[in-house]
């Protein structure tokens, strides 16, 4: 009986292990329409980033919805549109001489076409076009192996390696996931960077955080529980005791802006 159970238990530990590897090994490609991603983004647009009482660091805080919204053909191929929406606020990082009580004011909104992107599910890359761009650069590769240099040309990599590669639970299944050598940073089968769709994955003066990731009205990144609205404003502290809201305004006067904000 007892070597009975042992096999039994045995059984059920290869069918468990089978099943985990069999969920890692489904490629998850890139959703082709009703996903967001929002994201916020932080970056020192001061000359002099030292403390006072040398400087006073000035930061652009940025916090957007990446959202899908429509398709369309360039050079004879389909790609889906990508839209972002959501309002810039500026800072220092000292008001009264203290850090972490900053006097805040909120500089515009987000709102326009970022750029399209297409995949290639064989493959296992996508492809992206800026905005302002005519030809693709590579988005993601998810089929690289550990020890692999990050070749994604959309945004400047020098820094990222493949360190390992596990699964991890998104919804109801396991996604592979990508770890990076020189940063907390991982890249996530069908979702992307937890840096920031299309921002950069090597900080300096500046870093990306994926807040968080929906389908279908389902959020699947960090956690099902977890509400992924799209951002449409952002609350601005004009000082200490006051709040005001900052709506994106859509008109042609922001078009510099958003070019500039092309590459984040």
């Amino acid at each position: 009986f007892c070597k009975m159970k042992r096999y039994l238990i045995l059984i059920a530990c290869l069918i468990f292990c089978g099943g985990m590897k069999g969920q890692t090994n489904v490629y998850h490609p890139f959703p082709d329409s009703n996903a967001t991603w929002n994201i916020f983004f932080e970056e020192c647009c001061s000359f002099d980033c030292l403390p006072p009482p040398i400087g006073n660091p000035g930061l652009d805080d940025f916090n957007y919805t990446y959202y899908l919204q429509g398709d369309t053909i360039i050079s004879s191929t389909n790609y889906h549109k990508l839209y972002k929406s959501g309002g810039t606020t500026h800072h220092h990082c000292w008001f009264d001489g203290t850090f972490g009580n900053p006097d805040s004011w909120g500089v515009g909104g987000i709102a326009g076409y970022s750029g399209a992107y297409r995949q290639d599910t064989l493959l296992r890359k996508v492809f992206f076009i800026h905005q302002l761009d005519s030809t693709e650069c590579l988005m993601y590769d998810f089929s690289l192996n550990v020890g692999d240099s990050i070749k994604d040309v959309c945004v400047p990599y020098p820094c990222s390696v493949i360190n390992s590669i596990d699964s991890v639970l998104i919804g109801n299944n396991y996604r592979k996931r990508f770890n990076l050598s020189t940063n907390s940073y991982s890249i996530i089968e069908g979702i992307g960077s937890t840096s920031g769709l299309i921002e950069t994955r090597c900080p300096f003066e500046a870093f990306g955080r994926l807040i968080c990731f929906a389908q279908n009205g389902q959020t699947l990144y960090p956690d099902t529980n977890t509400i992924c609205a799209i951002v449409t404003s952002v609350n601005v502290i004009k000082k200490p005791e006051s709040i005001i809201t900052i709506y994106p305004n859509r008109s042609e006067e922001h078009t510099s802006e958003l070019q500039s904000l092309r590459h984040l």
